[in-house]
């Protein structure tokens, strides 16, 4: 199994994946935005390069923000991640589109311009899974094959919503939320995609 990193948009999204490897074998380490903030962004990446060395499968980061999240992800990438991804790594990114595709938004942010789209696949119009390439090295033809983006669609507590009625953003406990969260686990088929990438 190689190790992975997570970067989640938001505290749902981390509760999600959280709920997802819950009952699994596989050890993970939560890196919480208050957290993050308390350190400078060093400060993660020599993080990581300890978290290679530990019996941890998978790290989560959580951004708190779309913005945040992509430019986190691109200054890791490129300050750590890139020379080390291939043979290492799994880069999994999980975002809201706030019913802006991930596609028109990249173009409209000019993000990730060195990336391929190796595939795409969409579930229940709910959830797209984009697994990408960069090219790292132009003169050496290289590229990273293990970055995915997993994208809600128009969120996570919107499809939350959509089956049970109610919205997450108003309740402010965390247990409850979770409740809400398995329930989605539970009853989407979807699910099983998600699982396969957190597996590999």
């Amino acid at each position: 199994m190689k190790k992975k990193i997570l970067f989640c948009e938001g505290k749902n999204d981390v509760l999600f994946i959280s709920e997802l490897l819950s009952n699994t074998n596989i050890n993970y380490k939560i890196f919480p935005e208050k957290l993050i903030k308390n350190k400078t962004e060093q400060g993660v990446i020599i993080s990581f390069k300890e978290f290679y060395s530990t019996n941890y499968d998978i790290i989560i980061k959580e951004e708190g923000g779309k913005e945040k999240l992509f430019e986190s992800f691109n200054k890791i990438l490129n300050n750590f991640l890139k020379n080390t991804i291939r043979e290492n790594y799994i880069c999994v990114v999980i975002f809201d589109s706030d019913n802006v595709s991930f596609l028109s938004y990249k173009k409209k942010k000019q993000l990730f311009k060195n990336y391929i789209i190796k595939h795409k696949e969409s579930y229940e119009n709910t959830v797209n899974i984009y697994a990408m390439n960069m090219n790292i090295d132009r003169n050496k033809d290289k590229d990273i094959e293990n970055i995915y983006f997993i994208e809600f669609c128009p969120s996570l507590e919107k499809i939350i919503e959509n089956l049970t009625g109610i919205d997450i953003h108003n309740i402010s406990s965390e247990e409850e939320r979770k409740d809400y969260i398995k329930k989605l686990i539970t009853e989407s088929n979807w699910i099983k995609n998600i699982m396969k990438i957190l597996e590999i």
